[in-house]
């Protein structure tokens, strides 16, 4: 996928790249890439708790997020950082990518669900996001429950 989708296409807005840090294989890490699928269950299991108190899990969970080859394992990753995409700029960045390059919709509506819960600047993403993909005439259902939008004007005219 490219860096900056839509970037190109005259938005008046420009998405940074998420950079996740490499982190040092663990078992569980290396398990969660096994053709095996209740290996990587396991190792989804164990990571989503881990990743309640360590940074290092949490990287490998959003990792997981946006190069997983495997749909059901992707959003197995996403729904592991629920409780962290509510606290961590960096983590709701992660779930806004997902949103934004995902070719998956089961993917896409999880992290569509979790950006709806979404503050502050994270929040201004996720709805620079939703308006992306209205422009690109998929109108994600979180824009109804959001309000007034601004720059929504700019996604009608394109």
């Amino acid at each position: 996928p490219k860096e900056h989708a839509g970037d190109e296409e005259g938005t008046p807005w420009q998405w940074a790249p998420v950079r996740i840090p490499q982190v040092d294989a663990s078992r569980a890490a290396q398990d969660l890439y096994s053709s095996k699928h209740d290996v990587r269950q396991a190792a989804l299991r164990e990571l989503t708790s881990l990743a309640l108190t360590e940074a290092s899990p949490r990287h490998v969970l959003e990792r997981c997020v946006l190069e997983h080859k495997d749909r059901d394992t992707r959003t197995g990753c996403l729904v592991a950082l629920r409780p962290l995409a509510r606290k961590l700029d960096p983590t709701k960045r992660v779930v806004i990518q997902a949103f934004r390059q995902d070719q998956e919709d089961y993917v896409r509506r999880e992290a569509e669900e979790q950006m709806m819960y979404f503050s502050g600047a994270a929040k201004a993403e996720a709805i620079q996001a939703f308006l992306e993909k209205a422009a690109q005439g998929l109108i994600p259902g979180a824009l109804n429950g959001i309000g007034d939008v601004p720059n929504l004007d700019l996604a009608i005219r394109r």
